[in-house]
């Protein structure tokens, strides 16, 4: 997570992304923090709260909506890095399978790791073809279960602006990453 990454020009980017800010609601710099490593568990994010009960530094991720809110542990620009796959690779070499363009929403439940995502455009891919549009394609599963069943990670980082609603507060954010493939997902909502 590197909520200082989004200024714009300075990382060749067309505007200032969401989540984009040099101090955090408590009054701590923001860093870049990596999360996971090669597979690996290497930091969290923390607010002075988290680090202090983690006898840790803090880092810089404590956020709130307002100065009468109280500030939580949120993420800023959160990333995954790119591999070496294309996009049409992964077509190509996927028998059966969904592509998702972009998401409409998310949410996590951070307690268990459950997750649920609904797609903006899906396509059914067929014996290594995209084929027809497919609607109300949603994405559900255990975060780190997924993480390991990722079977390709592409080339290209896209963006996607929004919001995290966390206990009820509305906070800037953005997550990026390359087009990944992911095997044995729950999905539902076909149409």
């Amino acid at each position: 997570d590197n909520p200082t990454m989004g200024q714009g020009k300075k990382y060749n980017l067309p505007y200032e992304l969401f989540g984009s800010y040099f101090v955090d609601s408590e009054g701590i710099p923001s860093c870049s923090t990596v999360i996971i490593e090669n597979g690996i568990l290497k930091n969290y994010l923390h607010s002075l709260e988290t680090s202090s009960r983690m006898e840790l530094p803090p880092n810089g991720h404590g956020r709130a909506a307002s100065n009468s809110s109280r500030p939580q542990v949120r993420m800023g620009i959160t990333i995954l890095e790119p591999k070496d796959w294309s996009l049409e690779e992964m077509i190509e070499d996927t028998k059966n399978g969904i592509l998702c363009e972009d998401f409409q929403y998310g949410y996590v439940d951070t307690t268990s790791g459950n997750f649920q995502f609904k797609c903006k455009m899906s396509y059914k891919i067929e014996k290594g073809e995209k084929r027809e549009l497919m609607r109300d394609v949603s994405l559900s599963g255990m975060t780190l279960d997924v993480l390991n069943r990722i079977s390709a990670i592409g080339k290209e980082i896209y963006y996607s602006d929004g919001l995290c609603g966390k206990g009820g507060q509305s906070v800037r954010v953005c997550d990026g990453g390359p087009y990944i493939r992911v095997g044995n997902l729950t999905v539902g909502g076909l149409s």
